[in-house]
């Protein structure tokens, strides 16, 4: 392949056309399951036109059909025919509508298996873990209709137990993204939940920070053990995808060399550049970024919970009472809704059987309910 790349570059350099090619590998994805991507080095070139500015990457067949193509184009120049090809035949020409991968992210969904939001400005990356933009998303617990949940109303304090065989609904928003390369129009997301179709935005017109408003409401009818382990586990992939647009070059026309000089490139590098870093993403720390927002909306609830029940300590020594009916304990505890909470622990002072310190006649008053004593 590294024969057959020189040689075209050798035939594009003799003629002074605008392009230029280099090897490039990815990782490549393929999906096995949901929670089992399979990542697969694939070796790649990379075709830039660099008067216009347009980048392509093809694959190792891609490129050997269209270099037999150049080799035919070549030969047509050199017996003085005509070479200005239609664009279905010219071998560095992509059709109008080709679409580029700008980048790709995960949003990690643990925080949707407890029911909580959130909400994160993500970078963007492009197929070598370079940044080339950030989006904005956010993952909202609702109900089967699309009606949002808030975090008093939905948490869940173990998914093991609270989701299984039971109904979930949350809406993925994708809202904006911002800093994109500015080559690329008709920009818009695509991606897919568990094994559903896959979903897509409405496309923008050539901009570097498109406002794509977007929602989607995403249903399971009942949480079985695989849904669950994909929750807490897995990821929704957000691709960006884009066409290029041609830039428009002014003033004197310049050759291949001159244009490659004039850009700084050399051998595939950009030698302007080389000094400036370029800022690749840690994609475990991505997990981890949804992870720590997740532990710490867990801790907010459980700091409320706490607070609740010194609450009831609390009332209860006021009220010189030496228990509290256990089924107050279980409402506090578990009751997602505060109003619930309170009217629970209102019943303290009321309670007849829950005793005080002396009791009547000296003698502990019945109970007319199973109690926890507070010591």
């Amino acid at each position: 392949m590294e024969r057959h790349l020189q040689a075209s570059k050798h035939v594009i350099c003799t003629k002074h056309w605008p392009y230029c090619f280099d090897i490039t590998s990815i990782n490549s994805v393929r999906e096995i399951t949901p929670l089992m991507p399979c990542y697969i080095l694939q070796v790649m070139v990379k075709m830039r036109n660099v008067e216009l500015g347009l980048e392509y990457l093809w694959t190792k067949a891609k490129f050997m059909n269209r270099k037999y193509l150049m080799d035919e184009m070549y030969e047509s120049f050199s017996d003085g025919e005509d070479i200005n090809w239609p664009d279905e035949r010219d071998p560095f020409t992509e059709p109008p509508d080709h679409e580029e991968m700008i980048g790709g992210l995960h949003v990690y969904l643990e925080s949707i298996a407890y029911k909580i939001e959130a909400k994160e400005q993500l970078d963007l990356t492009n197929i070598k873990g370079i940044e080339v933009g950030k989006l904005n998303v956010e993952l909202w617990p609702c109900t089967q209709t699309g009606k949002v949940l808030r975090d008093e109303d939905a948490f869940v304090d173990d998914p093991e137990t609270d989701l299984k065989g039971q109904p979930l609904a949350f809406k993925v928003k994708i809202l904006n993204a911002r800093g994109l390369p500015d080559r690329f129009t008709d920009i818009y997301c695509k991606f897919r939940v568990y094994t559903m179709e896959p979903f897509q935005t409405q496309a923008i017109k050539k901009a570097i920070n498109p406002d794509f408003k977007f929602e989607q409401l995403v249903t399971f009818n009942a949480i079985d053990k695989l849904e669950l382990d994909y929750l807490l586990n897995g990821s929704i992939f957000v691709q960006l995808y884009g066409k290029q647009v041609p830039k428009k070059r002014e003033g004197k026309k310049l050759n291949t060399k001159q244009i490659m000089k004039k850009e700084g490139i050399q051998k595939g590098k950009d030698i302007g550049a080389e000094n400036v870093p370029q800022h690749t993403v840690d994609e475990g720390k991505v997990g981890y970024q949804f992870q720590v927002l997740t532990l710490k909306k867990r801790l907010e609830r459980l700091e409320k919970k706490m607070a609740q029940m010194n609450k009831v300590v609390d009332v209860a020594e006021k009220s010189s009472k030496m228990r509290v009916k256990t089924e107050t304990i279980k409402t506090v505890l578990r009751a997602k809704n505060p109003d619930a909470v309170e009217k629970a622990i209102k019943t303290i002072p009321k309670d007849k059987g829950a005793g005080d310190n002396e009791g009547i006649n000296g003698q502990p008053q019945s109970q007319e309910s199973s109690a926890c004593t507070l010591l």
